[in-house]
């Protein structure tokens, strides 16, 4: 956990949080291992690491693999988006496109992918 909190001391409350703040730019983290929900696929430290995003009102979002069913929640705001995998299927793909916007984010997904949209 010190590895992580060195690395967001100096990203989030570094210069590139502050530019993030000042410049109204959104963030998005994306992460092999989910962070949310809880399901024993989840980063062992997750409850750390969703106390530290949790201070980032610029954080609109976070995005994981790693459980191949996929999975959603919301953490406190934050949509956590697991996406699906295709490695248990043997004749369809999953894949998705993922559309910014200043107040909005589009996953387009294909195959076994979820398509979601979240404004903010």
């Amino acid at each position: 956990m010190e590895w992580w909190h060195q690395q967001t001391t100096t990203c989030m409350d570094g210069k590139t949080a502050k530019k993030a703040e000042k410049e109204a730019k959104n963030v998005i983290i994306f992460s092999h291992h989910p962070l949310f929900p809880e399901n024993g696929l989840e980063t062992l430290n997750n409850r750390d690491i969703l106390a530290a995003i949790e201070k980032y009102p610029r954080v609109k979002a976070v995005i994981s693999g790693h459980h191949h069913p996929g999975n959603f929640a919301n953490y406190k705001g934050i949509p956590m988006i697991t996406l699906e995998g295709m490695i248990e299927t043997s004749n369809e793909n999953a894949y998705g496109v993922l559309e910014l916007f200043p107040n909005r984010i589009n996953l387009k997904g294909q195959g076994r992918m979820t398509s979601r949209k979240f404004d903010f």
